[in-house]
Protein backbone atom coordinates (compact mmCIF):
# COMPACT_ATOMS: atom_id res chain seq x y z
CA UNK A 1 0.00 0.00 0.00
CA UNK A 2 1.48 3.39 -1.04
CA UNK A 3 0.56 7.01 0.04
CA UNK A 4 -0.17 9.32 -2.83
CA UNK A 5 0.09 13.55 -2.11
CA UNK A 6 -2.44 15.68 -3.59
CA UNK A 7 -1.93 19.08 -4.05
CA UNK A 8 -3.80 21.88 -4.83
CA UNK A 9 -4.25 21.90 -8.42
CA UNK A 10 -5.16 17.80 -8.01
CA UNK A 11 -7.58 18.51 -5.65
CA UNK A 12 -9.88 21.05 -8.01
CA UNK A 13 -9.78 18.13 -10.45
CA UNK A 14 -11.00 16.06 -8.06
CA UNK A 15 -13.97 18.49 -7.39
CA UNK A 16 -14.68 18.84 -10.81
CA UNK A 17 -14.88 14.82 -11.40
CA UNK A 18 -16.83 14.29 -8.30
CA UNK A 19 -19.54 17.49 -9.27
CA UNK A 20 -19.76 15.79 -12.41
CA UNK A 21 -20.47 12.20 -11.03
CA UNK A 22 -23.35 14.54 -8.59
CA UNK A 23 -24.34 15.66 -11.67
CA UNK A 24 -25.32 12.45 -13.48
CA UNK A 25 -26.63 11.00 -10.58
CA UNK A 26 -29.35 13.75 -10.09
CA UNK A 27 -30.06 13.63 -13.56
CA UNK A 28 -30.63 9.62 -13.75
CA UNK A 29 -34.59 9.33 -14.25
CA UNK A 30 -36.40 6.48 -12.40
CA UNK A 31 -35.04 3.75 -9.67
CA UNK A 32 -31.37 2.65 -10.16
CA UNK A 33 -30.80 -1.16 -9.54
CA UNK A 34 -28.00 -2.45 -7.51
CA UNK A 35 -26.31 -5.51 -7.92
CA UNK A 36 -28.42 -7.31 -5.43
CA UNK A 37 -31.32 -6.87 -7.82
CA UNK A 38 -32.66 -3.87 -5.16
CA UNK A 39 -33.95 -0.77 -6.83
CA UNK A 40 -33.63 2.98 -5.09
CA UNK A 41 -35.09 6.31 -6.01
CA UNK A 42 -33.81 8.43 -3.27
CA UNK A 43 -31.15 10.53 -4.82
CA UNK A 44 -28.68 10.14 -1.98
CA UNK A 45 -29.05 6.71 -1.45
CA UNK A 46 -27.90 6.58 -5.07
CA UNK A 47 -24.97 8.47 -4.26
CA UNK A 48 -24.13 6.89 -1.42
CA UNK A 49 -24.05 3.32 -3.89
CA UNK A 50 -22.30 4.92 -6.45
CA UNK A 51 -19.02 3.39 -7.38
CA UNK A 52 -18.51 4.97 -10.35
CA UNK A 53 -15.54 7.49 -9.11
CA UNK A 54 -12.17 7.39 -9.22
CA UNK A 55 -10.28 6.83 -5.57
CA UNK A 56 -9.84 10.76 -5.83
CA UNK A 57 -13.56 10.84 -4.58
CA UNK A 58 -12.34 9.51 -1.25
CA UNK A 59 -11.18 13.04 -0.07
CA UNK A 60 -14.59 14.95 -1.06
CA UNK A 61 -17.68 12.34 -0.79
CA UNK A 62 -17.18 11.44 2.94
CA UNK A 63 -17.58 15.45 3.40
CA UNK A 64 -20.54 15.21 0.92
CA UNK A 65 -22.27 12.99 2.96
CA UNK A 66 -21.42 14.26 6.19
CA UNK A 67 -23.07 17.10 5.52
CA UNK A 68 -25.99 15.36 3.89
CA UNK A 69 -26.51 12.84 6.65
CA UNK A 70 -26.97 15.90 9.47
CA UNK A 71 -29.26 18.39 7.45
CA UNK A 72 -31.45 15.26 7.22
CA UNK A 73 -31.08 14.56 10.53
CA UNK A 74 -32.23 18.29 11.66
CA UNK A 75 -35.14 18.33 9.32
CA UNK A 76 -36.81 15.39 7.38
CA UNK A 77 -36.24 15.52 3.72
CA UNK A 78 -33.53 18.19 3.54
CA UNK A 79 -31.04 15.77 2.63
CA UNK A 80 -31.62 15.59 -1.22
CA UNK A 81 -32.00 19.24 -1.50
CA UNK A 82 -28.81 19.40 -0.02
CA UNK A 83 -27.00 17.41 -2.40
CA UNK A 84 -28.43 19.44 -5.01
CA UNK A 85 -27.10 22.15 -3.79
CA UNK A 86 -23.89 20.91 -3.10
CA UNK A 87 -23.63 20.15 -6.75
CA UNK A 88 -24.60 23.66 -7.90
CA UNK A 89 -22.19 25.71 -5.43
CA UNK A 90 -19.47 23.09 -6.59
CA UNK A 91 -19.86 24.38 -10.07
CA UNK A 92 -20.51 27.77 -9.08
CA UNK A 93 -17.41 28.24 -6.51
CA UNK A 94 -14.76 26.34 -9.16
CA UNK A 95 -15.44 29.44 -11.55
CA UNK A 96 -15.07 31.91 -8.95
CA UNK A 97 -11.87 30.18 -7.71
CA UNK A 98 -10.65 30.47 -11.34
CA UNK A 99 -11.41 34.04 -11.80
CA UNK A 100 -8.91 34.46 -8.48
CA UNK A 101 -11.77 34.76 -5.79
CA UNK A 102 -9.79 34.05 -2.26
CA UNK A 103 -11.83 32.21 0.83
CA UNK A 104 -12.35 35.55 2.28
CA UNK A 105 -14.69 36.27 -0.64
CA UNK A 106 -16.17 32.57 -0.57
CA UNK A 107 -17.67 33.76 3.01
CA UNK A 108 -19.11 37.16 2.03
CA UNK A 109 -21.07 35.78 -0.84
CA UNK A 110 -21.95 32.64 0.87
CA UNK A 111 -23.45 35.32 3.68
CA UNK A 112 -24.76 37.22 1.19
CA UNK A 113 -26.58 33.90 -0.47
CA UNK A 114 -28.01 32.86 2.44
CA UNK A 115 -29.15 35.26 3.37
CA UNK A 116 -30.86 35.71 0.15
CA UNK A 117 -32.38 32.23 0.71
CA UNK A 118 -33.93 33.08 4.32
CA UNK A 119 -35.91 36.03 2.74
CA UNK A 120 -37.43 33.51 -0.22
CA UNK A 121 -38.39 31.48 2.76
CA UNK A 122 -39.86 34.27 4.53
CA UNK A 123 -42.04 35.53 1.46
CA UNK A 124 -42.84 32.47 -0.20
CA UNK A 125 -43.55 29.57 2.19
CA UNK A 126 -46.87 29.46 3.96
CA UNK A 127 -49.10 27.37 6.26
CA UNK A 128 -49.91 23.13 5.38
CA UNK A 129 -53.17 22.20 4.04
CA UNK A 130 -54.02 17.99 3.78
CA UNK A 131 -53.82 18.66 -0.26
CA UNK A 132 -50.21 19.20 0.65
CA UNK A 133 -50.24 16.27 2.66
CA UNK A 134 -51.84 14.32 -0.26
CA UNK A 135 -49.13 15.78 -2.95
CA UNK A 136 -46.34 14.28 -0.21
CA UNK A 137 -47.95 11.24 -0.52
CA UNK A 138 -48.44 11.05 -4.51
CA UNK A 139 -44.50 12.24 -4.56
CA UNK A 140 -43.51 9.32 -2.19
CA UNK A 141 -45.43 5.99 -3.01
CA UNK A 142 -45.83 4.33 -6.16
CA UNK A 143 -48.64 1.14 -4.88
CA UNK A 144 -51.84 2.41 -4.70
CA UNK A 145 -51.73 -0.09 -0.80
CA UNK A 146 -49.00 2.32 0.43
CA UNK A 147 -51.10 5.35 -0.30
CA UNK A 148 -53.93 3.94 1.10
CA UNK A 149 -52.21 3.52 4.27
CA UNK A 150 -50.88 6.45 4.28
CA UNK A 151 -54.22 8.44 3.43
CA UNK A 152 -55.81 6.11 6.63
CA UNK A 153 -53.37 7.35 8.89
CA UNK A 154 -53.73 11.10 8.36
CA UNK A 155 -57.26 11.05 7.82
CA UNK A 156 -57.60 9.74 11.21
CA UNK A 157 -54.86 11.26 13.36
CA UNK A 158 -53.98 14.85 14.52
CA UNK A 159 -50.81 17.09 13.82
CA UNK A 160 -49.68 15.84 17.64
CA UNK A 161 -50.32 12.16 17.29
CA UNK A 162 -46.68 9.77 17.32
CA UNK A 163 -46.21 7.77 14.55
CA UNK A 164 -44.14 4.53 14.72
CA UNK A 165 -43.31 2.11 12.34
CA UNK A 166 -41.35 -1.26 12.56
CA UNK A 167 -40.66 -4.29 10.73
CA UNK A 168 -43.36 -7.06 11.51
CA UNK A 169 -42.88 -10.92 11.44
CA UNK A 170 -46.04 -11.66 10.32
CA UNK A 171 -47.32 -11.88 6.49
CA UNK A 172 -49.90 -9.03 6.89
CA UNK A 173 -49.13 -5.75 7.47
CA UNK A 174 -50.69 -4.19 9.90
CA UNK A 175 -52.07 -0.66 10.54
CA UNK A 176 -53.00 0.03 14.03
CA UNK A 177 -54.52 3.01 16.45
CA UNK A 178 -54.16 3.17 20.32
CA UNK A 179 -54.90 5.57 22.92
CA UNK A 180 -53.25 6.08 26.52
CA UNK A 181 -49.89 4.31 27.70
CA UNK A 182 -49.14 0.89 26.85
CA UNK A 183 -47.18 -1.53 28.46
CA UNK A 184 -46.11 -4.91 26.91
CA UNK A 185 -45.92 -6.97 30.17
CA UNK A 186 -47.02 -10.57 30.15
CA UNK A 187 -50.23 -11.21 33.11
CA UNK A 188 -50.79 -14.52 34.90
CA UNK A 189 -53.33 -15.61 33.00
CA UNK A 190 -54.93 -17.21 36.28
CA UNK A 191 -55.23 -13.71 37.74
CA UNK A 192 -57.51 -12.48 35.33
CA UNK A 193 -60.34 -14.35 36.64
CA UNK A 194 -63.02 -13.16 34.66
CA UNK A 195 -62.28 -13.12 31.39
CA UNK A 196 -59.04 -12.18 29.02
CA UNK A 197 -59.53 -8.69 30.12
CA UNK A 198 -59.69 -6.25 33.34
CA UNK A 199 -60.99 -2.75 32.18
CA UNK A 200 -61.75 -0.12 35.43
CA UNK A 201 -61.96 3.25 35.78
CA UNK A 202 -60.68 5.35 38.49
CA UNK A 203 -58.07 3.01 39.43
CA UNK A 204 -55.57 3.21 42.38
CA UNK A 205 -52.11 2.14 42.02
CA UNK A 206 -49.32 1.52 44.28
CA UNK A 207 -45.74 1.23 42.58
CA UNK A 208 -43.48 -1.10 44.20
CA UNK A 209 -39.71 -1.50 43.35
CA UNK A 210 -39.07 -4.81 45.43
CA UNK A 211 -40.36 -8.14 46.40
CA UNK A 212 -43.51 -8.89 48.28
CA UNK A 213 -41.51 -11.38 50.50
CA UNK A 214 -45.28 -12.05 52.89
CA UNK A 215 -48.65 -11.16 53.05
CA UNK A 216 -48.56 -9.09 56.22
CA UNK A 217 -46.62 -6.73 54.15
CA UNK A 218 -49.57 -5.78 52.21
CA UNK A 219 -52.41 -6.93 54.63
CA UNK A 220 -53.68 -3.57 55.47
CA UNK A 221 -53.75 -2.74 51.92
CA UNK A 222 -55.76 -5.80 50.87
CA UNK A 223 -58.34 -4.91 53.91
CA UNK A 224 -58.88 -1.27 52.12
CA UNK A 225 -59.25 -2.21 48.99
CA UNK A 226 -61.46 -4.72 50.80
CA UNK A 227 -63.94 -2.75 52.67
CA UNK A 228 -63.66 0.46 50.01
CA UNK A 229 -64.08 -1.56 46.86
CA UNK A 230 -61.49 0.64 45.23
CA UNK A 231 -60.41 -0.98 42.22
CA UNK A 232 -56.48 -1.57 42.33
CA UNK A 233 -53.56 -2.23 40.50
CA UNK A 234 -50.00 -3.21 42.02
CA UNK A 235 -47.01 -2.83 40.46
CA UNK A 236 -44.03 -4.95 42.06
CA UNK A 237 -40.87 -6.47 40.70
CA UNK A 238 -41.87 -9.75 41.81
CA UNK A 239 -43.52 -11.97 44.70
CA UNK A 240 -43.35 -14.77 46.78
CA UNK A 241 -45.35 -17.93 45.78
CA UNK A 242 -47.41 -17.89 48.97
CA UNK A 243 -48.10 -14.00 48.37
CA UNK A 244 -49.07 -14.89 44.86
CA UNK A 245 -51.16 -17.83 45.74
CA UNK A 246 -53.50 -15.66 48.25
CA UNK A 247 -54.45 -13.20 46.14
CA UNK A 248 -55.17 -15.60 43.15
CA UNK A 249 -57.66 -17.15 45.74
CA UNK A 250 -58.62 -13.99 46.98
CA UNK A 251 -59.34 -12.50 43.39
CA UNK A 252 -61.25 -15.45 42.43
CA UNK A 253 -63.70 -15.44 45.41
CA UNK A 254 -64.05 -11.69 44.75
CA UNK A 255 -63.21 -10.33 47.96
CA UNK A 256 -60.96 -7.96 45.99
CA UNK A 257 -60.68 -5.92 42.77
CA UNK A 258 -57.06 -5.88 42.77
CA UNK A 259 -54.56 -6.75 40.41
CA UNK A 260 -50.96 -7.31 41.33
CA UNK A 261 -48.47 -6.99 38.40
CA UNK A 262 -44.99 -8.19 38.62
CA UNK A 263 -42.84 -6.31 36.28
CA UNK A 264 -39.76 -8.64 37.17
CA UNK A 265 -36.19 -6.98 36.64
CA UNK A 266 -34.35 -7.32 33.35
CA UNK A 267 -32.50 -5.45 30.42
CA UNK A 268 -36.23 -4.40 29.26
CA UNK A 269 -37.92 -3.88 32.58
CA UNK A 270 -35.22 -2.08 34.69
CA UNK A 271 -36.36 0.91 34.69
CA UNK A 272 -40.45 0.17 33.43
CA UNK A 273 -41.40 0.93 37.03
CA UNK A 274 -40.15 4.78 36.66
CA UNK A 275 -42.11 4.94 33.43
CA UNK A 276 -45.29 3.81 34.77
CA UNK A 277 -44.89 6.09 37.30
CA UNK A 278 -44.78 9.18 35.51
CA UNK A 279 -47.50 7.94 33.25
CA UNK A 280 -49.85 7.64 36.75
CA UNK A 281 -48.16 10.71 38.61
CA UNK A 282 -47.13 8.45 41.26
CA UNK A 283 -44.53 8.00 43.56
CA UNK A 284 -42.62 5.21 43.92
CA UNK A 285 -42.31 2.66 47.33
CA UNK A 286 -38.32 1.71 46.90
CA UNK A 287 -37.42 -1.16 49.27
CA UNK A 288 -33.97 -0.59 48.24
CA UNK A 289 -33.72 2.77 49.64
CA UNK A 290 -35.23 1.92 52.96
CA UNK A 291 -39.10 2.64 52.29
CA UNK A 292 -41.51 0.02 54.22
CA UNK A 293 -44.30 -1.60 51.95
CA UNK A 294 -46.23 -1.91 55.33
CA UNK A 295 -46.44 1.75 55.70
CA UNK A 296 -48.07 2.84 52.02
CA UNK A 297 -52.22 3.07 53.13
CA UNK A 298 -54.22 2.92 50.57
CA UNK A 299 -55.94 6.28 51.13
CA UNK A 300 -52.56 7.92 49.69
CA UNK A 301 -52.28 6.36 46.51
CA UNK A 302 -52.60 8.16 43.26
CA UNK A 303 -56.26 7.64 40.96
CA UNK A 304 -55.86 6.70 37.60
CA UNK A 305 -58.63 7.61 35.10
CA UNK A 306 -58.78 3.83 33.42
CA UNK A 307 -56.75 1.07 33.50
CA UNK A 308 -57.21 -2.19 31.03
CA UNK A 309 -55.28 -5.27 31.24
CA UNK A 310 -54.88 -8.37 29.38
CA UNK A 311 -52.77 -11.46 29.19
CA UNK A 312 -50.89 -9.36 26.65
CA UNK A 313 -50.30 -5.96 28.55
CA UNK A 314 -51.75 -2.78 29.86
CA UNK A 315 -52.73 0.07 28.68
CA UNK A 316 -53.30 3.48 30.57
CA UNK A 317 -55.16 6.39 30.33
CA UNK A 318 -54.34 9.35 32.30
CA UNK A 319 -53.54 13.32 32.38
CA UNK A 320 -49.81 12.53 33.09
CA UNK A 321 -48.25 15.70 33.79
CA UNK A 322 -47.48 17.27 30.09
CA UNK A 323 -44.07 18.85 31.29
CA UNK A 324 -42.65 15.51 32.98
CA UNK A 325 -43.46 13.30 30.23
CA UNK A 326 -42.22 15.72 27.81
CA UNK A 327 -38.84 16.15 29.39
CA UNK A 328 -38.96 12.26 30.23
CA UNK A 329 -39.12 11.35 26.70
CA UNK A 330 -36.62 13.98 25.52
CA UNK A 331 -33.91 12.19 27.98
CA UNK A 332 -34.70 8.93 25.98
CA UNK A 333 -34.51 10.28 22.54
CA UNK A 334 -31.00 11.56 23.58
CA UNK A 335 -30.28 8.45 25.08
CA UNK A 336 -31.12 6.40 22.07
CA UNK A 337 -29.42 8.95 19.47
CA UNK A 338 -26.25 8.60 21.69
CA UNK A 339 -26.49 4.71 22.02
CA UNK A 340 -23.88 3.14 19.84
CA UNK A 341 -25.65 -0.30 20.42
CA UNK A 342 -28.97 -1.41 18.22
CA UNK A 343 -29.65 -3.51 21.48
CA UNK A 344 -30.08 -0.50 23.20
CA UNK A 345 -31.56 1.88 20.86
CA UNK A 346 -34.37 -0.44 20.50
CA UNK A 347 -35.04 -0.92 24.07
CA UNK A 348 -35.09 3.00 24.07
CA UNK A 349 -37.83 3.02 20.97
CA UNK A 350 -39.88 0.57 22.96
CA UNK A 351 -39.74 2.73 25.85
CA UNK A 352 -40.56 5.68 23.95
CA UNK A 353 -43.60 4.05 22.24
CA UNK A 354 -44.75 2.99 25.34
CA UNK A 355 -45.00 6.43 26.94
CA UNK A 356 -46.25 8.23 23.84
CA UNK A 357 -50.24 8.51 24.24
CA UNK A 358 -52.44 8.23 21.16
CA UNK A 359 -50.01 6.67 18.75
CA UNK A 360 -49.91 5.01 15.35
CA UNK A 361 -48.26 2.17 14.71
CA UNK A 362 -47.38 0.54 11.20
CA UNK A 363 -46.39 -2.70 10.97
CA UNK A 364 -44.60 -3.50 7.44
CA UNK A 365 -45.18 -7.04 7.10
CA UNK A 366 -43.99 -9.43 4.18
CA UNK A 367 -47.13 -8.84 1.74
CA UNK A 368 -45.81 -5.08 1.33
CA UNK A 369 -42.07 -6.39 1.36
CA UNK A 370 -42.77 -8.58 -1.51
CA UNK A 371 -44.23 -6.13 -3.67
CA UNK A 372 -41.83 -3.47 -2.71
CA UNK A 373 -38.77 -4.07 -0.81
CA UNK A 374 -38.23 -0.25 -0.23
CA UNK A 375 -41.57 0.43 1.70
CA UNK A 376 -39.90 0.57 5.30
CA UNK A 377 -37.34 3.32 3.87
CA UNK A 378 -40.00 5.09 2.16
CA UNK A 379 -42.56 5.51 5.16
CA UNK A 380 -40.25 6.35 7.13
CA UNK A 381 -39.14 9.50 5.02
CA UNK A 382 -42.69 9.64 4.43
CA UNK A 383 -42.92 10.64 8.36
CA UNK A 384 -39.68 12.21 8.86
CA UNK A 385 -41.17 14.65 6.16
CA UNK A 386 -44.49 15.13 7.30
CA UNK A 387 -43.30 16.14 10.57
CA UNK A 388 -41.14 19.17 9.65
CA UNK A 389 -44.05 19.94 6.79
CA UNK A 390 -46.51 20.18 10.22
CA UNK A 391 -44.30 22.27 12.16
CA UNK A 392 -42.56 24.56 9.62
CA UNK A 393 -45.29 24.94 7.03
CA UNK A 394 -44.81 24.42 3.18
CA UNK A 395 -42.98 25.91 -0.04
CA UNK A 396 -43.24 24.65 -3.44
CA UNK A 397 -40.70 25.39 -6.39
CA UNK A 398 -43.01 27.60 -7.89
CA UNK A 399 -43.25 29.96 -5.77
CA UNK A 400 -39.19 30.66 -5.54
CA UNK A 401 -37.35 32.35 -7.61
CA UNK A 402 -34.22 32.50 -5.71
CA UNK A 403 -31.49 30.95 -8.14
CA UNK A 404 -29.61 29.16 -5.21
CA UNK A 405 -32.88 27.06 -4.31
CA UNK A 406 -34.86 26.89 -7.51
CA UNK A 407 -33.60 24.29 -9.42
CA UNK A 408 -32.82 21.97 -6.88
CA UNK A 409 -36.04 21.38 -5.81
CA UNK A 410 -38.49 19.17 -7.76
CA UNK A 411 -41.76 20.42 -9.56
CA UNK A 412 -44.94 19.79 -6.95
CA UNK A 413 -42.65 18.41 -3.84
CA UNK A 414 -43.83 19.73 -1.24
CA UNK A 415 -40.88 21.37 0.65
CA UNK A 416 -40.40 22.61 4.65
CA UNK A 417 -39.11 25.45 4.75
CA UNK A 418 -36.57 24.11 7.73
CA UNK A 419 -35.32 21.55 5.03
CA UNK A 420 -34.43 24.40 2.94
CA UNK A 421 -32.86 25.93 5.41
CA UNK A 422 -31.09 23.41 6.65
CA UNK A 423 -29.71 22.31 3.28
CA UNK A 424 -28.60 25.81 2.46
CA UNK A 425 -27.07 25.97 5.79
CA UNK A 426 -25.05 22.51 5.57
CA UNK A 427 -24.08 22.57 1.79
CA UNK A 428 -22.48 26.25 1.95
CA UNK A 429 -20.78 25.07 5.03
CA UNK A 430 -19.09 22.01 3.34
CA UNK A 431 -18.52 24.21 -0.23
CA UNK A 432 -16.53 25.86 2.24
CA UNK A 433 -14.25 23.28 3.91
CA UNK A 434 -13.94 21.67 0.10
CA UNK A 435 -12.44 24.97 -1.26
CA UNK A 436 -10.10 25.03 2.06
CA UNK A 437 -8.43 22.24 1.19
CA UNK A 438 -4.87 22.71 -0.24
CA UNK A 439 -3.18 19.37 0.67
CA UNK A 440 -4.69 15.91 1.08
CA UNK A 441 -3.31 12.33 1.24
CA UNK A 442 -4.72 8.85 0.06
CA UNK A 443 -4.14 5.56 0.29
CA UNK A 444 -3.18 4.30 -3.43
CA UNK A 445 -3.79 0.12 -3.32
CA UNK A 446 -2.38 -0.36 -7.00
Amino acid sequence: MNVKVLCEKDIRKCIDREQTAIDEIISLNGPTSLANGLLINDVVQKYICDNSCDEYHKILKPLILDSVIRSEHGSGGSGPVCLNIIADQLSYMSNKMRAGYKTENIKLDQKRQISAVIDEIKKSSRKLNKLDVYNLIDKNFDLKIQEKISKTIVDNSNIKSPIFLERSEKRETILSFSSGYNFEIPIDAEILSKGASWERNNVKVLIIDGMIESIGEIHHILEKAASEKNPTVMFVRSMADDVRLTLKLNIKRGTIDLIPVEVGFNEETINILNDIAICCNSDIISTHKGDLISTSGIIDLITVRKITITSKGINIINDASEDILASHLKYLEEKRNLSPSPEINSMFDKRVRSLSSGKILIRIGDDLLRLDPQSMEKFDKFFRELRTLVSYGVIYKSGVSNSVIEHTLLDGYPYSPASIFFATKHAFSTILNIFSINLALIEDNV
